[in-house]
């Protein structure tokens, strides 16, 4: 069998950067602290949510792509999976600043007019799947600390995909969704949701330490 690996990059650039030195040198910052926890809340779980998704994607290229490998790394499928779970855990919570700050009109009434107008992770259906799949990562390890994961049972997520038979009659793997139980997102839609909410921090940020 061979392996395909199917997961698009994510830009891990910092988000406006020079707003520390801003910070640092001028004191700037949003003038209400509300508005400021919340801008700076989601960016540091946007960026961190970037890093174990790039983290994950290279582990899994190292594990899976190595010519030369002779047995499967563990701690190298259990750090991939590890960095997948915690990529959703924070997209999840990003998502959730993303819908305050564009629900509380009274703390940032003009987040409506400055966020793009229509994104995929506006919809519910996206931010319903991966809301459910970070809940059933959160089941799992409460139902592993009381013991009751059966045998056979999935207990982290893994990456997976679909299998397809090549014109040389070989198989080929293509590992291009994180998977848990009856839960899966694919990579490609994770990749877009990261880069979706990180434009939306970005013009957070310029709007409120651009602005004259």
């Amino acid at each position: 069998m061979r392996i395909k690996i199917d997961i698009p990059d994510v830009p891990l650039d910092p988000i406006f950067p020079h707003r520390f030195m801003r910070r640092l040198f001028l004191g700037e910052r949003p003038s209400a602290y509300t508005k400021f926890s919340l801008i700076e809340s989601m960016i540091r779980i946007i960026e961190h949510a970037s890093f174990e998704y790039m983290q994950g994607k290279y582990v899994s290229e190292n594990l899976w792509m190595d010519e030369d490998r002779r047995f499967i790394n563990l701690h190298a499928h259990l750090y991939a999976s590890s960095c997948f779970e915690n990529c959703i855990g924070d997209v999840h919570r990003t998502i959730c600043h993303v819908n305050s700050i564009r629900g509380r009109q009274t703390i940032f009434p003009e987040a409506r007019n400055i966020l793009p107008r229509s994104l995929p992770i506006y919809k519910a259906s996206l931010r319903d799947q991966i809301r459910d799949l970070r809940r059933l990562i959160q089941h799992k390890e409460d139902r592993i600390l009381v013991g009751e994961i059966v045998e056979g049972e999935a207990f982290m997520a893994n990456l997976t995909g679909p299998e397809i038979l090549t014109s040389d009659n070989n198989t080929l793997k293509i590992l291009d969704r994180i998977e848990l139980g009856a839960h899966s997102i694919r990579c490609a839609t994770l990749s877009q949701a990261l880069i979706q909410l990180r434009e939306c921090a970005d013009v957070l940020v310029i709007h409120e330490y651009d602005s004259p």
